[in-house]
């Protein structure tokens, strides 16, 4: 009797596997969400995600292998909790490292994470709108998250309870795709999800009581010295500038820096600073500027010195990224045509 191929199941719609070597290209895939990420460490990037998006609920699991920088925003009628996976790399929010049991919540605000290499992360996101029938029946209407962001502490179980089910779920959708294709069935997964959200402690963590602590009280000065840079990150920074504005002295600001964000002040300049360029080189309106004069408006006067720093970040030269952006940019417009 002969063998017969076995037949892959069909992936549902809503599911994707997205694999990005390039920050620019990831954060094209993030959706409604706008979000900017920066590379901060060298090497070859390489950042894995799982996404499958229900009726008004979406879920994500995405691994990084670089530490990098995050900082965006969602629809304003979304909530979504970002859940650091235990026993991985570290996170911080604001300059906040996110302990045991401890996630991120957003609602109509903005959001700010360093994340180490080798992290892993399970988001959710829920469409109030999408999801007020079934919220209404389950919880009166809401989830009592609170506007902004917040770092909340619903506890060990509660993120490990979550995580089980959103793994669950994308593990299904992968191998049983047709079946979850069912709107009813779709209908059930989400509501499943929403109840064990309804279930969250909304209150915040304690983090004002662990202020008073040399460590967390360093992360402060280091997110105010952070603060700063952004603001004036094309501008040259010296770095007694820095100590004056954090009140903190070299040794003391370097060894926060390397806490939060795994570099020195100046590399961690360096760094935005070369991201903005690789952000500017993606760019069609800046296509007709010399790559000199993009990294001279951001703050690079040795320019062979930024060719040599660009490429050990990146792993590629910046007429590498330009070319290849430009050979996306052409696929892009004969796939439309």
């Amino acid at each position: 009797m002969d063998s017969q191929p076995i037949s892959a199941s069909p992936v549902p719609a809503g599911y994707a596997h997205c694999v990005a070597t390039d920050a620019v290209e990831l954060c094209k895939q993030t959706g409604e969400w706008n979000f900017e990420v920066s590379q901060l460490t060298k090497g070859p990037l390489h950042v894995e995600s799982n996404l499958f998006a229900l009726d008004g609920v979406s879920l994500l699991y995405i691994t990084i292998n670089q530490t990098v920088l995050q900082r965006g925003y969602g629809p304003p009628n979304m909530v979504a909790v970002f859940m650091p996976h235990e026993g991985f790399a570290p996170a911080f929010a604001y300059g906040q490292r996110l302990e045991r049991g401890q996630c991120v919540t957003v609602v109509g605000a903005e959001v700010e994470a360093v994340t180490h290499a080798g992290y892993q992360e399970t988001d959710l996101g829920f469409d109030m709108d999408a999801c007020r029938s079934q919220l209404e029946a389950l919880n009166g209407g809401s989830f009592n998250v609170r506007f902004g962001t917040t770092i909340a502490a619903p506890g060990p179980e509660w993120i490990a309870d979550m995580t089980a089910r959103v793994e669950w779920l994308l593990s299904a959708a992968k191998e049983h795709g047709g079946s979850l294709s069912n709107p009813q069935l779709r209908r059930s997964l989400a509501d499943h999800l929403l109840a064990a959200m309804v279930r969250f402690d909304t209150a915040p963590a304690d983090i004002d009581s662990t202020t008073r602590k040399a460590t967390a009280s360093r992360r402060v000065a280091v997110r105010l010295a952070r603060e700063y840079i952004h603001e004036r990150l094309s501008e040259p920074l010296p770095l007694s500038e820095l100590c004056h504005h954090a009140r903190l002295k070299v040794r003391t600001l370097e060894t926060g820096f390397r806490e939060v964000t795994g570099l020195t002040p100046i590399a961690y300049i360096r760094s935005l600073r070369l991201n903005t360029v690789r952000r500017a080189l993606h760019e069609p309106a800046a296509r007709q500027r010399s790559i000199s004069d993009i990294a001279l408006d951001n703050g690079f006067w040795h320019l062979s010195q930024f060719a040599t720093d660009y490429r050990r970040l990146f792993g590629e030269t910046p007429i590498n990224t330009r070319r290849r952006s430009l050979c996306s940019g052409l696929r892009q417009a004969s796939v439309a045509h």
